[in-house]
């Protein structure tokens, strides 16, 4: 998105918050100072659908991405099909023969994260073929990112030195995937 914005003379501003009152706060400043137009993802809640629709009556250019099955905006948006991304991405680890999975996740109920890996688990259930449960993980959020990452590596480290290490492992965010 941003290389296309650019691409035609428009300069993207990115913002990250936590939700809450800072969204609204980012968005409404954003308005004030007559940007051209809004691209919001509110994947897994991080922008709420209150401060979302809080912006409809403004006429103001918005899309959506990355918006949830069950969101309901009269804004242009752009979705897909988590639960069919993870079902397919585990009929392929299938396919290539692979029986001995893990399967990452963050320990959330974040929508999106949580509908791949209902996909995956659904296509390695057709398939006859279960995860142990020390193969299933989570990566808890900490107050501080660098304990984070050390409890996943530490996580991930355990499982890839085990006798029984899986051939394979899903994870269901891309910031997983590193």
């Amino acid at each position: 998105i941003q290389d296309l914005l650019l691409e035609h003379y428009y300069l993207p501003i990115s913002m990250t918050t936590r939700g809450g009152v800072k969204d609204k706060l980012c968005i409404n400043r954003l308005i004030d100072h007559r940007v051209d137009a809004l691209i919001a993802a509110i994947a897994d809640a991080t922008i709420s659908f209150e401060t979302i629709s809080s912006i409809t009556g403004l006429g103001f250019p918005t899309v959506i991405f990355d918006c949830p099955a069950n969101c309901d905006f009269a804004f242009d948006r752009a979705m897909n099909d988590d639960f069919n991304g993870g079902y397919l991405a585990g009929r392929h680890l299938l396919e290539l023969g692979h029986r001995n999975l893990a399967c990452g996740t963050f320990y959330s109920k974040r929508t999106r994260g949580s509908l791949r890996v209902d996909g995956f688990l659904n296509a390695l259930s057709e398939a006859g073929v279960a995860i142990k449960p020390e193969f299933i993980f989570s990566k808890i959020f900490q107050d501080d990112p660098a304990d984070n990452d050390k409890l996943f590596d530490a996580t991930l480290e355990s499982m890839l030195s085990s006798p029984d290490r899986p051939s394979a492992i899903f994870v269901s965010t891309d910031f997983m995937a590193r």
